[in-house]
């Protein structure tokens, strides 16, 4: 079936997203860490999804990643169960979601560790989108020391909501502006930054930055879609 874009939501398409919160910590030398975000300014609406994008680093040897909430709602991580590793930094970048929470959550944690002591860092953000919703891409790419990267990812349907997870060793500026990308949070210091657009068309699309002076970059990318548009959910990797 077509979905009318006028339609998600009730009568309107309804921004993205409805309220945001981000935040990055670090903690010295540990085998865990648990970062909650700043509250939702109010508890998220009964149907809706919350999506997190996040980067965090550790000491190594065998990790572990995890997204919870104040109301113990269970989070899908993805695009595997690590997120995406950056070999250049060595931070993993990832995106989560829970979709049609019931019970207004309103504080989402992040957790990461490893079996080795060391300083560990985390820098996330957490979204809520409007309505039931499906996956519809969760890709990532890597990319060795250059000045530029092109990301290319095909949507099902015009509209969709993605988010974005970057590791980059020095200042990033979002080149493919015309899907309007915001940065939610962004620390040079770390090498993180948590990015989130609405798609104005579906097909092909891309998500491109540069970076001064050339160095690695490394991305995980999230979208969504309606539910009942298609029944068919897509990981691509």
């Amino acid at each position: 079936m077509e979905w009318d874009l006028g339609l998600w939501c009730g009568e309107t398409l309804m921004a993205f997203p409805l309220q945001a919160t981000q935040n990055t910590a670090s903690q010295g030398a540990s085998t865990t860490f648990s970062l909650s975000l700043p509250a939702f300014g109010s508890p998220v609406t009964s149907g809706n999804t919350v999506a997190v994008s996040y980067a965090f680093n550790t000491g190594g040897g065998t990790l572990s990643t995890s997204v919870t909430d104040d109301k113990s709602n269970v989070y899908t991580i993805g695009p595997t169960s690590l997120g995406v590793n950056d070999p250049f930094t060595g931070a993993n970048l990832v995106t989560a979601y829970c979709r049609n929470i019931t019970n207004a959550p309103t504080i989402i944690t992040i957790t990461a560790g490893g079996t080795v002591s060391a300083g560990i860092f985390i820098g996330g953000a957490a979204y809520e989108v409007p309505g039931p919703v499906t996956v519809d891409v969760n890709t990532s790419a890597v990319q060795a020391s250059n000045t530029a990267i092109n990301v290319p990812f095909t949507t099902s349907t015009a509209g969709e909501y993605v988010i974005g997870s970057v590791g980059s060793a020095s200042g990033l500026t979002i080149t493919s502006q015309n899907n309007g990308w915001v940065t939610e949070q962004g620390d040079a210091g770390i090498g993180s930054y948590q990015i989130y657009a609405t798609l104005a068309s579906a097909g092909s699309n891309s998500w491109q930055a540069s970076s001064s002076p050339a160095t690695h970059i490394a991305i995980a990318l999230l979208s969504f879609f309606p539910s009942g548009t298609s029944a068919s959910v897509a990981w691509l990797t």
